[in-house]
């Protein structure tokens, strides 16, 4: 009977170190959910064809699990999900085997940095969410580290990408971006954002929702131009070292959500803000006095405007 069955939900019971074997033989499986400490995967996840969800929780924080060569004959699989710092795929064949033509939502993998990352996101041609952790070593000497996320992934709306360091001494690194141009989603994390890369990523014509988690901007200061990000429903931003964030007018035209988390030394808010119709609410977490002080004064404009609906949060952790 057990060779019958679909469901196979382990995702909150500590398996140890080794993926049992005896899970390649539930060939009728549909889903999956493991959890624990294991590092490999055996080749016999490949018997499970009829796979469509694969979840692996992964407790060995700083280490990547890695996938054999028969991972690409789960053709049916449409959601992989891996613990931090995600999963890394076998090299082993993967240039003749199949692509997964199914997978939708891809969370996490771990890409080498620099590394081929456009060669490997081919073999996703259908994915619609990704995640993504750059895996960067400290042996890397280039100040810039440019992600290039082929044009291929057409279906591709929703993108996170954050920096994973592998040891030693940290050095601080620009990062560029070649991204697929219909992204209505965009998360960045743990990484120094330089002009050209706030360009290309200000310049999505559809992106609805932007998160920047605890990012750097060169010179401590973000400047938006006149039409950047105009259909953005939701921004979040944290950014400790940030002092100042200026944009113009008529910017936000969509703006429905504000978060702003750890911006502790924040002055400068954008006036734009002040005049934003859609604005629901906004959300200061452990910011400025300034910042606080700031948004507070955007409220009493938007009501003189006519938007008594806005919300205003604050709170402090800590």
């Amino acid at each position: 009977m057990a060779k019958l069955l679909r469901v196979l939900d382990l995702g909150k019971i500590n398996l140890g170190d080794v993926f049992p074997s005896e899970i390649g033989m539930l060939v009728q499986l549909a889903f999956l959910a493991i959890e624990g400490y294991m590092t490999d995967i055996p080749p016999s996840i490949g018997n499970l064809s009829n796979l469509e969800t694969l979840i692996l929780n992964q407790l060995r924080y700083g280490k990547a699990l890695s996938l054999p060569g028969t991972f690409w004959n789960l053709q049916k699989l449409r959601h992989l999900s891996i613990g931090t710092p995600g999963c890394s795929f076998s090299m082993e064949n993967q240039a003749t085997s199949p692509d997964l033509c199914e997978l939708d939502k891809l969370s996490d993998v771990a890409i080498p940095c620099p590394g081929d990352m456009d060669g490997l996101m081919k073999k996703f041609p259908r994915v619609r969410k990704l995640k993504c952790n750059l895996l960067v070593s400290p042996k890397e000497t280039g100040d810039y580290i440019k992600v290039v996320v082929p044009e291929s992934l057409s279906q591709l709306e929703s993108l996170g990408i954050s920096q994973f360091l592998t040891g030693g001494i940290y050095k601080p690194r620009k990062f560029e971006f070649s991204l697929p141009a219909k992204l209505k989603k965009l998360s960045l994390a743990f990484m120094d954002l330089c002009g050209r890369s706030l360009s290309t990523i200000s310049k999505f014509p559809n992106l609805e929702v932007l998160k920047f988690t605890w990012v750097s901007f060169e010179g401590s200061t973000w400047e938006m131009e006149e039409g950047e990000l105009s259909k953005l429903r939701f921004l979040k931003l944290s950014s400790p070292g940030l002092l100042s964030w200026s944009a113009a007018e008529d910017q936000f035209e969509c703006l429905e959500k504000l978060k702003l988390l750890d911006c502790t030394f924040l002055e400068e808010l954008p006036s734009c803000l002040e005049n934003i119709p859609t604005l629901a609410v906004i959300q200061v977490v452990n910011c400025s006095k300034t910042a606080v002080e700031l948004v507070k004064n955007i409220k009493e404009i938007q009501e003189d405007n006519g938007n008594s609906e806005l919300e205003i949060i604050t709170s402090w952790f800590g």
